[in-house]
């Protein structure tokens, strides 16, 4: 049917397909719609229809059963176990849901958070090493045979240890995604005992960052995490391999102790330590 004017059908099991249909009444109907362009009117109530509609403005479904097929991500509780090999580490996922990505270094015996950029966890939903990846996978930029799948937009990821950003799962045309890592550490106080630190010194990788504008933070906590001191943010120099990372006048450290709390978002691709100097 075409340029309809009103098409009412009550207490009816309906197949319609209507094209540039100003209104459309379907009632007591268990309804199954698939539409591209709003109608002007499209009002379904207790049917079952299938119906293909196009050119509307508003649809309105109410005491129906819908089924309802869209792009987006479900809410996932399922906990998710695998594992895969890179850089001579051996690591171990733990996929919580969408609560968080747990990796264990087998390696080095140490748990990770990883997460995606604006997400609590890692894209990658499960992977493996792949043994018969082929020449294919290594002109398309891959440096492995770690792969592993994207549960949101369908792609499959390999893992590579030498870049520290991602790229953009929506394709070529959009910028790299940024995330951040954190190393976490802390000196022990005790008693009555104090320590003035004038300054912290970071010895990482430098002149090399991911992208122009890549930097490094310093954080600092004296009561077990519960709020933290902004020390400032340090860019990374490209070409710069003399650049000196430190921070002045740290402040006085007493019992129990202070967190240092070092945040990269590819500044660097290895730190090795941070280290503190005392005040005179």
């Amino acid at each position: 049917m075409a340029i309809t004017p009103t098409q009412r059908i009550r207490q009816a099991q309906v197949e319609a397909v209507g094209v540039g249909t100003p209104s459309v009444k379907v009632d007591q109907a268990q309804v199954i719609a698939v539409y591209n362009y709003p109608t002007e009117s499209v009002l379904i109530d207790q049917g079952q229809v299938l119906g293909a509609i196009t050119a509307s403005i508003t649809q309105k479904i109410t005491q129906a059963q819908v089924l309802a097929v869209v792009k987006g991500r479900v809410d996932n509780h399922k906990v998710r176990a695998w594992t895969f090999s890179l850089d001579d580490h051996d690591f171990y996922v733990l996929r919580l849901g969408m609560r968080g990505t747990l990796v264990y270094d087998l390696t080095t015996n140490t748990w990770t958070d990883w997460s995606s950029k604006d997400l609590n966890f890692w894209r990658a939903q499960t992977g493996m090493n792949w043994l018969g990846s082929d020449i294919a996978s290594f002109n398309e930029g891959a440096t492995g045979d770690a792969f592993a799948g994207d549960d949101t937009y369908g792609v499959i990821w390999g893992i590579v240890p030498e870049v520290g950003v991602d790229d953009d799962p929506r394709g070529e045309d959009y910028d790299i995604q940024t995330y951040t890592r954190q190393v976490v550490g802390g000196t022990v106080q005790r008693g009555r005992d104090t320590r003035s630190v004038g300054a912290a010194y970071l010895t990482c990788s430098v002149g090399l960052p991911q992208y122009t504008g890549a930097a490094i933070t310093l954080r600092t906590s004296d009561n077990y995490g519960k709020s933290w001191i902004d020390h400032g943010t340090i860019d990374i120099e490209p070409g710069n391999y003399d650049q000196e990372i430190a921070w002045r006048s740290i402040g006085l450290i007493k019992a129990p102790g202070r967190i240092f709390e070092v945040t990269d978002n590819g500044a660097s691709v290895r730190i090795d330590s941070l280290d503190t100097l005392e005040a005179e």
